[in-house]
């Protein structure tokens, strides 16, 4: 003891522990937040105008792939940054579901239970099982990007989630069973999607060394394959095209202002909010229905992210005995009994 100077006695011995420290964060990129807000309205317009019965609609990015690939590309710095498996799958849940709980009520509100067990059973089957409406409800390609997940999820604790080599002939032994396949339904939910997430995984892989191209070269490269220049090419195509815009996003000059992260709520609402107003509802396939679905649509989004997906993933770091080790560590920094000698 110090003649004038505070003592501090602890009631109970602490033994610290080590954390091993995780991968920094690096900043959020809001291009891809306006990549995936784009590729949202592609498929509600897509929708929309199969909903109008005008046929398929044409689109410069195939927008499931391209979403998917925005995962592939970052799901795996998730991963690096997560405390254990864990960790990693409480994050992807909360990042999911939580929406999906006022989503099935309003289901369940404008339609009936039985709809609320088809949505569900869509989800799980990927979108083999059931029917909505005589549809098949985006639903299904979550539970195929949730297998994505536990993917790349293994080829992290086997220590080859960074591996190149490993990555791109995964994407070739895909392309082979894709130029085999007759089955369009299995080519489009699984094929591609999972091209995609490897597409975008590879990305990440040489995200160093593509950070340093210039803009131009994936927009250039970007735009002769939509045109169909590059059709001699093949299959390859497909890939080049989603990984150019992975690689323009991450490329061409930020945008500095944020934006909310209202794509995966549009994804997940158009459809019933369509359906809903063609069925139970009764309006009529015009402008009418178009613009009512776009305006609830964006409330419906709005609302989700702000009520439900934004406070969910304020979640994401907790832990059970987080709020115990919080109060541990305030009565450590707080005296416990000060004495200042005579």
């Amino acid at each position: 003891m110090v003649a004038g100077r505070p003592t501090t006695r602890l009631a109970t011995p602490v033994q610290a522990t080590t954390i091993p420290l995780a991968r920094t964060a690096e900043p959020r990129n809001h291009n891809f937040d306006y990549l995936r807000l784009f590729l949202a309205v592609e498929v509600v317009a897509m929708h929309l105008n199969a909903g109008l019965l005008r046929g398929n609609l044409w689109v410069p990015i195939p927008p499931v792939a391209a979403f998917v690939a925005l995962s592939g590309f970052l799901i795996p710095q998730s991963l690096e940054r997560s405390r254990s498996l864990g960790h990693f799958a409480w994050k992807r849940a909360l990042r999911t579901l939580p929406a999906l709980i006022p989503l099935m009520l309003a289901i369940g509100l404008a339609f009936d239970v039985k709809h609320v067990e088809r949505a569900m059973i869509q989800y799980l089957s990927a979108g083999y099982h059931s029917m909505f409406q005589g549809c098949v409800l985006p639903l299904w390609s979550l539970i195929v990007e949730d297998g994505l997940y536990a993917a790349i999820a293994l080829l992290f604790v086997l220590g080859s989630h960074r591996t190149a080599w490993l990555t791109t002939a995964i994407i070739g032994v895909l392309l082979v069973v894709q130029a085999k396949i007759d089955d369009h339904v299995f080519e489009y939910r699984f094929l591609q999607t999972s091209i995609g997430f490897f597409v975008g995984n590879l990305a990440f892989i040489w995200k160093d060394r593509l950070s340093k191209v210039h803009w131009a070269w994936p927009a250039v490269t970007l735009s002769a394959g939509v045109a169909g220049w590059l059709a001699f090419l093949g299959p390859l195509v497909f890939p080049l095209i989603i990984g150019c815009v992975v690689v323009l996003a991450m490329t061409v000059p930020q945008i500095r202002w944020g934006i909310p992260d209202l794509s995966y709520a549009i994804y997940i609402w158009h459809a019933p909010i369509m359906l809903a107003l063609l069925g139970p509802w009764a309006m009529p396939r015009d402008a009418r229905w178009v613009t009512a679905t776009v305006v609830l649509t964006l409330v419906a989004s709005t609302l989700s992210w702000y009520v439900v997906e934004k406070p969910a993933l304020q979640l994401k770091n907790w832990r059970p005995g987080s709020q115990r080790d919080a109060n541990e560590r305030r009565f450590i920094e707080t005296p416990a009994t000060t004495k200042t000698a005579a």
